[in-house]
């Protein structure tokens, strides 16, 4: 056993069953911001051009999760 800080993000993709347990902790969420820079011009590999979809997609969707959970707070 044991506590350890792991992103919401982390707990979405690998607890599905439910095993793990999210604690309310004072200062809790720790919030960070990501960005995702490139050359201005740089025609993006196919490899990276994904990523980018990805990872645009995926932060729509955690912005509309947490939405959704405040809203039903």
């Amino acid at each position: 056993m044991g506590i350890s800080v792991l992103s919401q993000h982390s707990l979405d993709l690998e607890n599905p069953n439910g095993l793990l347990t999210i604690l309310n902790v004072e200062g809790f969420p720790i919030q960070r911001h990501w960005y995702v820079i490139y050359p201005t011009g740089k025609q993006l590999s196919v490899a990276a051009q994904t990523f980018l979809d990805f990872s645009i997609a995926e932060g729509r969707q955690i912005i509309e999760r947490f939405s959704a959970d405040l809203i039903s707070r």
